[in-house]
């Protein structure tokens, strides 16, 4: 049986996110900030594919898609306003999300290359020995009023993921 990860309640990164839907729909709410929403399965090395759609974008502030290498001390994160910040902290002009978009990440471990995605094209890749040889966290962050609905593998995903991805469940992480 596997268990597929989800967005951590219990992690109080913020206490202004409110959870549904399984725990796969953040909605953050409060002033001010933003709020980390964590998976209940962190820092794995595998070829991971995981998928998020923006439910509401208020207009304002941004959200962001983020793959964290922690024992590498590293992020990257794909903003709403259209940058991502690679591994060595320089800024990539892709495009833009907001509401009805889906984005996705794919961690390559054998390429040791990760990629972001909007509606099933790819905006961004990265090559670094980091991927390959630390484990990842991948999650999402929301200023207030943004919704996000994260999807694990627990559900069909929106577009064909790549040859060799898996989905992030414990029956996968061995």
């Amino acid at each position: 049986t596997a268990n597929f990860a989800t967005l951590n309640p219990l992690d109080k990164t913020s206490t202004t996110n409110t959870y549904s839907n399984g725990n796969l729909t953040v909605l953050r709410t409060g002033s001010g900030g933003s709020g980390q929403a964590l998976p209940t399965i962190q820092n794995v090395i595998g070829n991971w594919y995981v998928e998020m759609t923006v439910d509401t974008d208020p207009g304002t502030n941004l959200a962001r898609f983020s793959i964290r290498f922690p024992d590498a001390n590293v992020l990257s994160n794909y903003n709403s306003t259209g940058l991502v910040n690679d591994l060595d902290e320089v800024d990539n002009s892709v495009a833009t999300y907001t509401a009805g978009d889906t984005l996705a990440v794919y961690v390559d471990v054998s390429a040791n290359t990760y990629y972001f995605y909007k509606n099933g094209t790819q905006v961004f890749s990265e090559t670094n020995a980091i991927v390959g040889s630390y484990g990842s966290i991948i999650y999402c962050t929301c200023s207030i009023n943004w919704q996000l609905s994260i999807n694990y593998g627990q559900r069909p995903f929106k577009y064909t993921p790549p040859t060799g991805y898996k989905t992030l469940n414990t029956f996968n992480l061995a």
